[in-house]
């Protein structure tokens, strides 16, 4: 088995910036290289060795003339690159007070991306900084890692995001991929085997969000919820349905296939890896639960609390009593 050690090791650097002086430097990493530029770097040098290194990616290779490649400005360039795919990491960052910034435009997730992680020792980082999108203000909203808690690879403890007119099954019979209608029906996408997980809080807001707009039962019952659980058995982890479409490589769901604009000549675990999100075949029982997330609209925050509280909230109130209790 491969170290995780000697797989951070492998990036070769080329730097391109010509400023000592200057105090903010980029980084654009693809495959094994990782180019390092500021804003005096000679774009001629850019054309002829960034350009020529990002070539073979599925999203350029057939568009010479289209998008990031066809920019002569440093950083609409550099913009346009960060939204390829997540296998290309684009950042900033200051040699001085070694901090990062990750520009994740093309969702890629620092706190389990492995490519992040080789920028991190390679660069010396002591914090990475990513933006996310705070649902449901859609408002970009900052996060800030130590790299003391990047895991370049699968998680423990990982979070899903659901509604409260599922709550009181999940906490009966678990996370139950074949109960229950899919939250993507509209987009004809259907996983009976697999339940959908991500290793990060705030990116399970989107899916708690979509499960409540789904959900045809408008009532008092139907808010956000995300679960916060323990993953019983990492063996059973699989793809992402977002990053298993994005990959050129073989896939894992053939028979419910998008045809995103995001392609990567990545494998669909790595991809997800990336993403920080993956899908999981088979039940996760009650037992794995560890918190359950709630949104309180006043103030808009997120409160937690143990399943046994909800339980027997479920189990002795109506949605109407819950919800004055818990101030929704």
């Amino acid at each position: 088995m491969i170290e995780l050690s000697s797989l951070i090791n492998e990036l070769r650097v080329v730097d391109l910036a010509k400023n000592e002086e200057q105090t903010t430097k980029y980084f654009l990493l693809y495959k094994d290289k990782l180019f390092i530029l500021d804003d005096s770097s000679p774009f001629r040098t850019i054309n002829s060795r960034v350009k020529r290194q990002v070539q073979p990616h599925p999203m350029l290779k057939k568009r010479k003339k289209w998008g990031p490649l066809a920019s002569d400005d440093l950083n609409d360039f550099l913009e346009r690159m960060a939204e390829l795919a997540p296998d290309v990491v684009v950042g900033a960052y200051n040699p001085y007070n070694h901090g990062m910034v990750v520009w994740s435009m093309s969702g890629v997730q620092p706190r389990t991306s492995l490519n992040v992680k080789k920028i991190v020792k390679q660069l010396g980082v002591d914090n990475v900084t990513y933006s996310h999108i705070d649902e449901p203000k859609s408002d970009d909203k900052e996060i800030e890692y130590s790299p003391k808690k990047m895991l370049a690879g699968t998680p423990d403890v990982a979070f899903h995001g659901t509604n409260s007119n599922a709550l009181k099954d999940i906490l009966k019979f678990g996370l139950d991929p074949g109960r229950g209608p899919s939250k993507f029906a509209t987009r004809k996408i259907f996983h009976p085997e697999h339940i959908f997980l991500t290793a990060v809080f705030q990116e399970a807001l989107f899916y708690a969000f979509n499960a409540q707009r789904q959900d045809k039962r408008q009532s008092w019952g139907n808010f956000p919820i995300v679960i916060e659980l323990e993953i019983p058995d990492k063996n059973l982890l699989y793809p992402d349905y977002d990053a298993d479409v994005s990959t050129t490589s073989k896939r894992y769901f053939p028979k419910f296939q998008d045809d995103p604009y995001t392609k990567s000549d990545m494998k669909s675990m790595g991809l997800s890896r990336e993403m920080g999100k993956w899908s999981y075949k088979g039940r996760i029982p009650a037992s794995h639960i560890k918190w359950v997330y709630y949104y309180k609209p006043y103030g808009h925050v997120w409160k937690k609390s143990r399943p046994e509280t909800w339980q027997k909230l479920l189990q002795n109130s109506d949605w109407e009593t819950i919800g004055y209790k818990l101030g929704l």
